[in-house]
């Protein structure tokens, strides 16, 4: 709790202050100007936003490349609607992990610049920063597929007790994998086909 703490102490003295307090860094050559500091948070917002984009295509392609036998699943006698929540959860949470700290870090970095850039320029002024392929909000990055996520877990809570402990018990389930493959095993019906 005290690491916690520590770090979102030293996350509000960073952010929340133009530059290096007089009582920590006495030596005014140590105080930044404000500019600097959204320059040098906007330079760190973007590497973690390209990091990210990284992982998430590795992650996407470690995905595609893993085909997971269905026999595992298969067995659990599973009706084809049960089947169909197993895999999108398992799915959406396989890619979460795998992406997860690449992530948290993009929205942290979005939300250290956002908060120093407001603090230098306010809210009157126009935004200074305007490269659309990094100009996201923290949610975006973060949470733009949230409902998603949340709507497929609780799909899958919905699931009777056994069957998801049935179902977590399977490693393949918690890497990425090609979701199209495992699900067209358990409905080949073509798209077109399906009313």
């Amino acid at each position: 709790m005290r690491l916690i703490q520590l770090g979102l102490t030293a996350f509000a003295l960073i952010v929340a202050t133009p530059s290096v307090p007089a009582e920590i860094a006495p030596d005014a050559s140590l105080r930044n100007p404000i500019g600097q500091l959204v320059e040098l948070a906007k330079n760190n917002m973007m590497n973690a936003i390209d990091a990210a984009n990284k992982r998430i295509g590795y992650c996407l392609d470690l995905g595609k490349a893993t085909i997971i036998k269905p026999d595992a699943i298969a067995k659990l006698k599973l009706t084809t609607i049960e089947l169909k929540i197993a895999i999108f959860y398992s799915y959406l949470k396989a890619e979460e992990a795998c992406t997860s700290d690449a992530v948290n870090m993009a929205t942290t970095k979005i939300t250290m610049f956002k908060t120093i850039e407001f603090e230098a320029y306010g809210r009157n002024d126009p935004e200074p920063f305007t490269d659309n392929n990094y100009n996201f909000t923290a949610a975006e990055i973060c949470c733009g597929s949230a409902k998603i996520f949340l709507n497929a877990q609780l799909n899958y809570m919905g699931l009777n007790a056994d069957k998801r402990a049935a179902l977590d018990a399977i490693l393949e389930l918690k890497k990425p994998f090609n979701f199209f493959e495992l699900s067209e095993y358990f409905d080949p019906t073509p798209v077109s086909a399906k009313p």
